[in-house]
């Protein structure tokens, strides 16, 4: 986390700037967008680090807005072999693959920060990232209903066990505010360290399952085996951890019940 911190601290500033865009509609559609960005510049080496997309941008906590693609001015070296990847609330929405040295990450559909908590940019092996720019344009008005019933909550954990361990998921990922949705999977994403490690989903203290972590840094889903509905039977949602283990984030997938 700490070379995290210090890429955060090498953000020298971000831009907006507006343009006009035609939104590729059929005649007779609504107005042309109005796109906007923002420019984040790094100069700095990434290796398998993570750029939280919405803090560095000053996007965090937006509402209305909607991202239309993510560029990325990288450079490495050509015997060198790395990936881009992007996420929405944990889910990979678009990725590219060096040496290129230019990128536009373009997710389908585009991120509605409606509906959308964390946008991340992974670099999987070594980059230099000169700079990242956020395509974006404004919405009038939210959608009259959200997209679908289904709703992934994600908590950061960044951190290295050596130990038993326990993580309270219903803690980071504020879950008590979900009412009458029912837990349908948590999603681990992490790897083992020096023998490996293993990961056990507790539910109102009770097993419900549980995954042996790669030794690769890596997302695996557990399902719980009960009927679980926020607000009516649960109590207490852990993740234990046994062995050793590097922990990146913990997500919650539930359900309208």
């Amino acid at each position: 986390m700490e070379g995290f911190k210090a890429i955060l601290a090498l953000i020298l500033s971000f831009t907006c700037v507006a343009a006009m865009a035609q939104d590729g509609s059929s005649v007779g559609s609504l107005a042309p967008k109005r796109f906007e960005r923002r420019e984040v510049v790094i100069n700095s080496y990434l290796r398998d680090q993570t750029l939280d997309v919405l803090r560095s941008t000053g996007l965090s906590g937006m509402r209305n807005v909607v991202i239309e693609s993510v560029e990325v001015r990288a450079y490495t070296d050509a015997s060198v072999s790395a990936s881009l990847y992007l996420y929405s609330d944990g889910r990979v929405v678009a990725q590219d693959y060096y040496p290129s040295n230019f990128s536009q990450l373009r997710p389908y559909p585009a991120i509605d920060l409606n509906y959308t908590r964390n946008v991340d940019l992974s670099v999987r092996g070594k980059l230099y990232i000169e700079r990242v720019v956020v395509n974006y344009y404004r919405q009038s008005a939210p959608p009259t209903n959200p997209p679908g019933n289904q709703i992934v909550l994600t908590g950061r954990v960044n951190n290295v066990f050596y130990a038993p361990a326990r993580i309270d998921i219903a803690s980071i990922t504020n879950l008590y505010g979900y009412r009458n949705y029912q837990i349908s999977a948590v999603t681990v994403n992490g790897r083992g360290l020096r023998s490996g490690g293993m990961a056990s989903l507790m539910i109102n203290g009770t097993v419900e399952g549980r995954i042996n972590l790669m030794s690769y840094s890596s997302s695996q889903m557990i399902y719980p085996r009960g009927a679980y509905i926020v607000g009516s039977n649960v109590s207490s949602v852990i993740l234990l951890l046994e062995g050793s283990s590097e922990i990146n984030t913990v997500q919650i997938h539930l359900t309208r019940f």
